[in-house]
């Protein structure tokens, strides 16, 4: 536990509860948020009981499992409707799926992962918002390495050792040094790649959203499957996805917004 979330009192507490719940692939027993938490029993219940109570937590006496609540997914909801770089990109995002008919993604970063603010897939247009907001790595997605490799070297380094370089598929990077050479090479190409990296048969392509100083302040990708494209065949919209990249930030820097104001850190670190 960091200093600062040493000194948020009650609130920082439940809300790392809540970050292991909502971070989790799988429904979590009170057992493991335990381990994890190493919250006293009696304080980890009272706050998973708080949590329940108020639907920012669902939990299922069959299984004794804890999941996210609707409250928590209608709050998400909200954010993403208020945040500035979706509603904005929205349009770009739509124009680009439906002409390419690939599925599209549009993200941010904090501390080291990729948070999905907006997607776009032409076989399903209509878009629940239970999938805006989900949390990824940062090290092994397309979107990921866009915004790590355009990331300025202080930034860079804290957000590396936020990545767990946890070994998804055969083709995952898992060391530091891979991954540094990797951004190198991303850098020189101006776009990132994700070769069945964080699932396998899915690919990808992403290029970062850059400010007129260069900073990075998102990313947006187009993903496909292997059964519908080797890799090198997403080279064919490369251009086409670095174009909204830049028309979504040509558009962003036309409203006043803590992007153009603020500096990298609060940008990524919230």
């Amino acid at each position: 536990m960091s200093p600062k979330e040493q000194n948020d009192g009650t609130i920082g507490k439940a809300l790392q509860i809540l970050d292991l719940v909502a971070n989790s692939q799988t429904p979590v027993k009170f057992t493991e948020l335990l381990l994890l938490s190493k919250f006293p029993k009696a304080t980890l219940h009272r706050f998973l009981k708080a949590l329940v109570n108020q639907g920012i937590l669902n939990y299922h006496k069959k299984t004794q499992t804890y999941t996210t609540g609707i409250r928590l997914v209608a709050l998400a909801h909200n954010a993403w409707k208020n945040s500035l770089l979706a509603p904005i990109a929205k349009h770009h995002v739509t124009k680009l799926g439906s002409e390419i008919l690939e599925t599209i993604h549009l993200a941010q970063m904090n501390n080291g992962h990729v948070i999905y603010a907006d997607k776009y897939n032409p076989i399903q247009p209509i878009q629940m918002f239970l999938k805006v907001g989900k949390i990824g790595p940062g090290y092994c997605t397309g979107v990921g390495k866009a915004i790590l490799a355009f990331m300025a070297d202080k930034l860079l380094k804290s957000s590396i050792l936020s990545q767990s370089f946890q070994k998804y598929t055969n083709n995952t990077i898992t060391t530091k040094k891979d991954f540094y050479s990797e951004l190198k090479k991303l850098r020189s190409e101006g776009i990132a790649l994700d070769n069945q990296e964080y699932r396998n048969k899915t690919i990808c392509m992403a290029a970062p959203i850059l400010l007129e100083d260069k900073r990075v302040i998102a990313s947006i990708s187009i993903t496909s499957t292997t059964v519908k494209h080797g890799l090198n065949d997403l080279f064919q919209f490369k251009n086409k996805l670095k174009r909204t990249a830049e028309n979504i930030s040509k558009d962003l820097q036309k409203w006043d917004s803590p992007f153009k104001h603020g500096n990298s850190e609060d940008i990524w670190q919230g």
